[in-house]
């Protein structure tokens, strides 16, 4: 498996390094870091075709999402889940390698709302439109951009079929018992974790936004390196620009390497992320690249 956080940035120094012990097992596979560049990552223009090799499952953390939603418009205000603390589904996004997309495959498919009656709760808890623009908009919005792809599968033929495998991605990968179990644990005083890979924003100090999970077209966890989340998904290092995965690197990301990532506790305000962006030494960093590893070394 492969997972993928993203990573909106704001600068700090971070000092006292925590190691976790690689001894702490988690899921499988690969877990991937990146970088929302908040703002606004512009984004090619894809092929419409059905044709991709693997499936991108995206969560992300509602507290840094809106952070970010509320930074680009003093009108913007956020619908965050009634569950603290839950990693919500952003999509599942069929992709082909080296590419992004494809996307919108199918323009005879329709949104179908009624087809979704009986799961209504539970997408608005676990698929949740943090922006506040309806969840039945967003809803539709990722049926008809991704899920018109995903239905070339055998098992995710239908609106339902698609959304329902969300939901159950969403509980069987449980992003925040993943990172509780190597204590990386959300909060508001100042943690400072070093995912190793984070992203070059706004003003430096980069906040946990997503995690990516790759599936193959049986729907077996698989890695997702060879995948592309956006132009900017380069691997930073050593001062240079790479792909992720190039040059035996096993992190794949379009965020710099060795910098702190802030995982809020709840959504800091404009005078809290002020403060935040000018306090300086953070505490509590943790080398969040072992965390990565050690998915590695237990399969499902």
């Amino acid at each position: 498996m492969t997972v993928v956080a993203i990573v909106s940035r704001h600068d700090a120094v971070v000092s006292h390094p925590r190691h976790i012990s690689p001894s702490t097992v988690i899921i499988a596979s690969t877990l991937l870091i990146f970088c929302s560049f908040s703002l606004f990552v512009r984004m090619p223009h894809l092929r419409a075709s059905g044709d991709w090799d693997i499936l991108i499952f995206t969560q992300r953390w509602p507290n840094t999402v809106c952070m970010t939603w509320e930074e680009q418009s003093p009108g913007h205000s956020c619908n965050l889940p009634k569950t603290p603390h839950l990693w919500t589904i952003h999509g599942i996004w069929p992709s082909k390698f080296g590419q992004i997309g494809p996307q919108f495959c199918n323009k005879t498919v329709k949104y179908n709302e009624t087809a979704l009656d009986d799961l209504k709760d539970e997408l608005d808890e676990y698929w949740t439109d943090i922006e506040g623009t309806g969840d039945e908009g967003f809803w539709k919005h990722e049926w008809l951009k991704h899920g018109t792809c995903a239905m070339t599968d055998k098992l995710l033929t239908t609106e339902r079929a698609y959304f329902q495998q969300g939901l159950a991605w969403s509980k069987q990968y449980n992003v925040i018992d993943i990172l509780d179990a190597a204590q990386v644990l959300p909060g508001d005083n100042n943690q400072a974790y070093n995912v190793t890979v984070i992203a070059q924003a706004k003003t430096g100090i980069p906040f946990l936004f997503e995690v990516r999970i790759c599936f193959d077209k049986n729907l077996t966890l698989v890695d997702c390196y060879g995948t592309r989340g956006s132009e900017s998904n380069w691997l930073y290092g050593g001062g240079n620009r790479r792909w992720a995965g190039a040059g035996g690197s096993k992190v794949v990301t379009n965020c710099p390497l060795n910098k702190p990532v802030m995982y809020p506790g709840s959504v800091p305000s404009a005078n809290r992320r002020r403060a935040l962006f000018d306090d300086q030494p953070q505490q509590f960093l943790v080398t969040f690249y072992k965390t990565l590893k050690l998915l590695i070394w237990a399969s499902l």
